[in-house]
């Protein structure tokens, strides 16, 4: 009996024993759990695109960032405002005459638009033709005549000028004087010659003009320009026209004509350069009353003519 119970506790040792080593390879055996999750056979879903964001209708309000003009820059200065903002140039297509001197003269390039297009000083020199009638009553023949003026464009279209000038005609009746050739220093008589000579009468007056034209200027080149136009205007005599020697103390005679009157001066104006500043003008004028019968004028212009 003793022999049969010994002999179940070691059957039942060992079988504890068999147990226990069956459960120890089970654990062995068993992956530590791990972060990573396992691989899988399913397929990956599809990437879903991404839905471009609609135009903005005008309807609909955008965010606009504003800098703040009032804010200093870094150095304690207020930031200056862009050339745009502050440019004081006129526009291209004026020509402010205005704007103070050195001021580039924008748009003042020829043809010209603005009110005031443009202002310049003129010489002329002159043959002068007198009427027929004039010639045979006075006896006075054609001569040459000089004279300065001033004048100022309007539009491009429109000139205004105003003159004086002094006039010389062949004297075809002519007086004589004995006359002597003397010195002077500040006006006052130095020195005279001691051989008297004669010297010939000459017919001479002064005189003033004014007047209005209008004109189409064209510019076939860039640095050149033609203007045909019409000008009216009026020749107002300083004095009569007399008939003597130029001297001191000489008598002069007045003769029964005038270099008064109203004339018409078709003219031709070319000017030179991109700015045109310099003007060579051909005109004719033709004069409606008075004694004087035409004058071919050619001319010099500097300025904006």
């Amino acid at each position: 009996m003793a022999k049969r119970d010994v002999t179940r506790l070691v059957a039942g040792a060992a079988l504890g024993a068999a147990l226990t080593l069956s459960s120890a390879a089970r654990a062995g055996d068993t992956p530590a759990p791990s972060d990573t999750p396992p691989p899988s056979d399913a397929p990956a879903p599809p990437a879903v695109p991404d839905t471009p964001t609609p135009p903005a209708s005008p309807d609909t309000p955008m965010a606009v960032a504003v800098p703040d003009r009032a804010t200093p820059s870094s150095n304690g200065r207020t930031p200056a405002s862009t050339p745009e903002a502050e440019s004081d140039e006129p526009p291209e297509d004026t020509c402010d005459l205005s704007q103070p001197i050195g001021t580039p003269l924008i748009g003042c390039r020829t043809p010209r638009k603005g009110v005031v297009s443009g202002f310049y000083l003129g010489v002329d020199a002159g043959y002068v033709w007198p009427k027929s009638s004039t010639e045979a009553r006075v006896g006075v023949g054609p001569g040459f005549t000089m004279r300065g003026r001033i004048g100022i464009g309007f539009w491009d279209h429109v000139i205004a000028d105003i003159g004086v000038g002094f006039l010389q005609l062949n004297d075809r009746r002519p007086t004589s004087e004995q006359v002597v050739d003397c010195m002077t220093v500040n006006g006052v008589v130095t020195s005279c010659d001691s051989s008297p000579h004669s010297a010939d009468s000459h017919v001479t007056t002064g005189y003033l003009t004014a007047e209005l034209g209008v004109q189409q200027r064209f510019r076939p080149w860039a640095t050149s320009s033609f203007a045909p136009g019409l000008a009216v205007g009026y020749q107002a005599a300083l004095g009569a026209l007399s008939r003597g020697v130029s001297c001191d103390g000489c008598s002069s005679t007045k003769l029964d004509a005038t270099v008064s009157g109203t004339y018409l001066a078709p003219y031709l104006r070319t000017t030179f350069g991109r700015l045109g500043s310099v003007a060579v003008i051909v005109r004719w004028s033709f004069y409606l009353g008075g004694d004087l019968g035409s004058i071919g004028w050619l001319g010099a212009e500097y300025g904006l003519p």
